[in-house]
């Protein structure tokens, strides 16, 4: 069943990707979505869905990237990784476009 879990976005972005991957290994899941929460208060939200116990979840890598970088441009800048997502999230309080890489 897919779960849902709210970040908050004062965190710095290794915070929040920690805290990610502590959510990711305890369903065990994986992020599916990252974003800005709707009407929120500078939170963000993590869409997350079921992986099969025993199979592999690649740790999740989110780097900052300008505002506005398109999926191909984001998925250029780590080869031999796979994007999960690239949207605006809150980092520190500041709206921030952050793709996540496995």
């Amino acid at each position: 069943m897919p779960e849902s879990r709210t970040i908050d976005g004062n965190l710095k972005l290794k915070e929040q990707e920690l805290t990610l991957r502590l959510a990711e290994q305890a369903g065990p899941y994986s992020v599916k979505t990252y974003r800005k929460a709707a009407g929120s208060a500078k939170k963000n939200r993590a869409d997350l869905v079921d992986v099969p116990l025993g199979q592999d979840i690649p740790d999740l890598e989110m780097v900052e990237v300008a505002i506005g970088t398109p999926n191909a441009a984001a998925a250029a800048m780590r080869p031999g990784k796979t994007l999960a997502f690239n949207d605006l999230v809150f980092v520190e309080g500041q709206e921030t476009q952050v793709a996540g890489f496995r």
